[in-house]
């Protein structure tokens, strides 16, 4: 039994992710989401000592990394308290197995509908020790220091300080057969999932639906394209792809915009930089590939909306007015003020209709005729189209949407190239909702690029799926290494809104 400062068993040292109007006098600010640069601290780190500094904070940042080991006791304890007293918070439990939690689920005290909120109280209570010496599982991270209190092992949001490889120090990646030997290769560092990386990604994804709404206005006003604005635009995706690929991923999940088609040009561009940086391209290769993720559709916006937005499927007629997308687009793009356009990101653009076996459109070409961008916009096209709501078909969970993909391999899309992007975003991609075989409905946050089954999961119900207050985070890997009693498995993925849960919900960014 874990006493209050009693020696721990792993020296592990994790930051509190919480938005800066959490921040309390006593706390200790180890990194802040604008960049240091931008506050008048000198230092990289600051120990809160009066509310001025919270005020200054506030103006210049929207989340902060708070270090529990640098900080006072009773500021966290206070912040710890508030949190779970109101139950709307980022805070996630952090554990490895999903050991004994049907067991408490069986044992709540009165007026507690969730276990884990009834262990966090009475620990914060002082009443329970940790859980982990009673029920097998390991709630929380432990500290590097044997005096370290007992709520370290309770904060909401952790998660750990890693030191990525530089990217110079790591071997380039092996060049696939299908890439081109002008497209350099690098090979990248695997970071951690961190939450404080979201809200810039976020941003990030607004610019580009931003400058899609200013593109629209534009041509209908007869203006041209400015393709300079489409540069920075995929240049940014870029760049938080390589820094933060699962922040990115989730940003593009989480983003929120009423306009469909500005939405799905988004995730193709996160998509497609996602599976080239999987295959290794590099910084400006990336950035071609966000842009041709951008424009992809810019075609349609010269499509009249009775047509997009027709019920059921198209008619010949119908069918083809609608094909003219891809002519309609590149012919908008040919006309921009600016040369800047790439030639490759043209040409991908007016690929990404074309088939491997020569059924695809507009000019019916075949595989050895397709460009490497080609090939991987037709993958990131076709999967985005199956996970979105679209009038005229069946909306696909992202799972049935993979198989969907694989069934058209070699047919409809590039197989090899198909392989590799479901490595880069995962069987089950990040911010998609799963049902395990105990029951509960998670939301994946982290994919396992060596066991693509196992991905870190955020359980967000309870076995008759009704909402659990606080979300669990597991990590599917560790549990199932660890449990003797049984493996967690995905049984099946859902649809998004599946049992009235949208993954937004779970990141106090959007509420």
């Amino acid at each position: 039994m874990l006493k209050p400062g009693q020696p721990l068993r792993k020296p592990l040292a994790y930051d509190v992710c919480l938005p800066v109007y959490d921040l309390r006098v006593g706390m200790f600010v180890s990194d802040v989401d604008c960049g240091w640069k931008k506050t008048p601290f000198m230092l990289e780190g600051v120990l809160i000592t009066e509310k001025r500094q919270i005020e200054i904070l506030q103006k210049v940042a929207r989340y902060v990394n708070v270090d529990p080991t640098r900080s006072q006791d009773a500021a966290l304890k206070e912040y710890l308290d508030r949190i779970l007293s109101s139950g709307k918070y980022f805070g996630l439990q952090e554990v490895d197995t999903l050991g004994g939690m049907t067991i408490a689920e069986k044992n709540l005290p009165p007026g507690v509908s969730d276990p884990s909120l009834a262990v966090h109280i009475a620990v914060a209570a002082g009443e329970a020790s940790s859980p982990a010496s009673s029920s097998g599982f390991s709630m929380g991270r432990e500290s590097a220091k044997a005096e370290t209190s007992w709520w370290k092992r309770f904060i909401p949001g952790t998660r750990p300080k890693v030191t990525a490889p530089s990217r110079e120090a790591l071997p380039p990646p092996p060049r696939p057969a299908y890439v081109p030997p002008e497209i350099p290769l690098v090979s990248y560092p695997q970071p951690e999932f961190n939450w404080l990386a979201v809200p810039a990604s976020l941003d990030a994804c607004k610019t580009t639906v931003r400058l899609l709404d200013d593109i629209t206005t534009g041509i209908s006003l007869r203006h041209t394209t400015d393709i300079r604005k489409v540069e920075r635009a995929a240049e940014s995706l870029a760049l938080h792809m390589i820094a933060h690929p699962s922040a990115m991923m989730w940003a593009a999940k989480i983003h929120q915009t009423d306009n469909r088609l500005y939405q799905r040009s988004l995730e193709a561009g996160i998509y497609l930089t996602a599976m080239g940086r999987h295959l290794g391209f590099g910084r400006e290769p990336l950035a071609d590939l966000a842009m041709i993720g951008i424009l992809l559709d810019l075609g349609k916006t010269q499509l009249t909306p009775s047509l997009l937005e027709k019920q059921g499927r198209y008619n010949n007629s119908e069918m083809q007015r609608a094909r003219q997308h891809v002519d309609l687009g590149v012919a908008m793009l040919s006309e921009s003020e600016s040369d800047m356009l790439p030639p490759a990101v043209l040409r991908a653009i007016a690929e990404h209709h074309e088939q491997v076996d020569g059924k695809g459109y507009p000019k019916g070409l075949s595989a050895p005729e397709i460009s490497i961008y080609g090939r991987m916009a037709a993958v990131v096209d076709g999967y985005v189209a199956m996970i979105n709501p679209r009038p005229y078909a069946e909306t696909y969970s992202p799972f049935d949407a993979i198989k969907q993909l694989f069934a058209g391999a070699d047919n409809r899309w590039f197989g090899p190239l198909i392989e590799q992007f479901v490595q880069s975003i995962g069987v089950f991609p990040i911010g998609s909702l799963v049902e395990l075989n105990s029951g509960h409905v998670a939301i994946v946050i982290q994919h396992n690029p060596l066991r693509r089954l196992e991905p870190r999961i955020l359980l967000v119900t309870h076995k008759d799926k009704t909402r659990r207050t606080p979300p669990m985070q597991i990590d599917m890997f560790k549990h199932n290494a660890r449990s003797k009693r049984r493996n967690l498995q995905i049984r099946k993925g859902l649809t998004d809104g599946s049992y009235g849960i949208d993954a937004r919900d779970f990141y106090f960014g959007t509420q």
